[in-house]
């Protein structure tokens, strides 16, 4: 996944591109949505929610998210 700015984006939208934005919380979903061109992949602040069952994303701590980041944004570098 090469590095896009604001203006890629907003230049395919102008064109009528699709776009396509994932979520993931993991190094094997973000490897393989980049694997199928996804445009962007959101780390969002839910893996507590989604991934552990928690009713809200307040239970983790900082440093699970920082850490959830990481997996994710390490796609980019191999």
């Amino acid at each position: 996944m090469s590095k896009k700015s604001i203006n890629d984006f907003q230049n395919r939208a102008e064109k009528g591109e699709k776009i396509v934005y994932l979520t993931a919380y993991d190094y094997l979903t973000a490897k393989m949505q980049e694997k199928a061109g996804v445009n962007m992949i959101l780390v969002g602040d839910s893996p507590g929610m989604v991934m552990l069952g928690y009713n809200t994303p307040s239970p983790l701590l900082w440093m699970t998210w920082c850490v959830t980041a990481r997996q994710c944004a390490v796609v980019q570098w191999f």
